[in-house]
């Protein structure tokens, strides 16, 4: 916020010079800590890029887990098929 200017603009409409400037510092004091579009446009950036690294790491792990159940279920299978053909022979 141009400072200067809103002061300007409330003296030529008016306002004595030193309410104008104790408003325009109140005002500043109230703003100062309020995110700016470009506060919010980072932010937005930020989430978006945790967001794709969470997905890249849970699409691993799902992986990871798949291919473990199928890691099991072939063994499983292995084992089941030994199993047959042990009491097939007899």
């Amino acid at each position: 916020m141009n400072t200067l200017a809103v002061t300007k603009n409330l003296i030529t409409a008016g306002v004595p010079e030193k309410q104008a400037e104790a408003q325009v510092h109140a005002l500043t004091e109230a703003t100062e800590d309020l995110a700016t579009k470009a506060d919010l446009v980072q932010l937005r950036a930020d989430i978006r890029a945790d967001m794709a690294e969470m997905e890249t790491r849970m699409t691993w792990r799902i992986t990871v887990a798949l291919a473990g159940s199928m890691t099991a279920l072939t063994a499983i299978f292995s084992i089941l098929l030994i199993v047959m053909q042990i009491f097939h022979a007899h």
